[in-house]
């Protein structure tokens, strides 16, 4: 990539529902999970839990249960929090909101690395959690709360229209938008 700043690589990324069949080394895997390691982490708890899923016949186990994974991808990583821990640490609030945030951000730190090599992916929320936990005979204290898919992009979609910044951002108080 010629110009690989930041700014540009977010500007580039896109949902991507149509894969090749060519797969990612695990290895170059573990690379998207180190950047998503230093993401922020809210009372710095880290309750992630990120799942490789590389092995056809258990994503063909996951996928009549995830709607949203469309493209058949040869990878996913299913990114999931540690709810007991998030509790123990941060009551309430750490399971209830801290744990997601901590998804969140680290779930950016993944996309955006994998677009920086070219990968394309697609952050998934439609999917059957009790389903996916059973699958991956997770315990009923890691939540499974985001699956991204992963692989080289069949096309490159155009990028959908963006609002304005005029039109999103107001200072020190809000004023209606005329």
């Amino acid at each position: 990539m010629a110009d690989s700043t930041l700014l540009n690589i977010m500007k580039k990324r896109r949902s991507i529902r149509a894969f090749s069949k060519k797969a990612i080394a695990r290895s170059e895997v573990m690379k998207l999970l180190e950047g998503a390691v230093t993401a922020p982490s809210g009372s710095n708890i880290q309750s992630w839990l990120f799942g490789i899923i590389d092995d056809i016949k258990q994503l063909n186990k996951i996928f009549p249960f995830s709607p949203g994974l469309i493209g058949k991808p040869p990878c996913i990583i299913v990114v999931c929090s540690n709810r007991k821990l998030a509790y123990d640490r941060g009551g309430k609030l750490g399971s209830d909101e801290m744990a997601i945030m901590d998804v969140s951000m680290a779930s950016e730190n993944i996309i955006l690395l994998a677009t920086e090599r070219g990968w394309g992916t697609c952050p998934v929320k439609s999917f059957n959690g009790e389903a996916v936990r059973k699958i991956l005979k997770l315990p009923d204290y890691i939540s499974p709360d985001l699956i991204i898919s992963i692989g080289y992009p069949q096309n490159e979609p155009k990028s959908p229209p963006k609002k304005k910044l005029e039109d999103v951002v107001f200072y020190n108080k809000w004023e209606e938008k005329i």
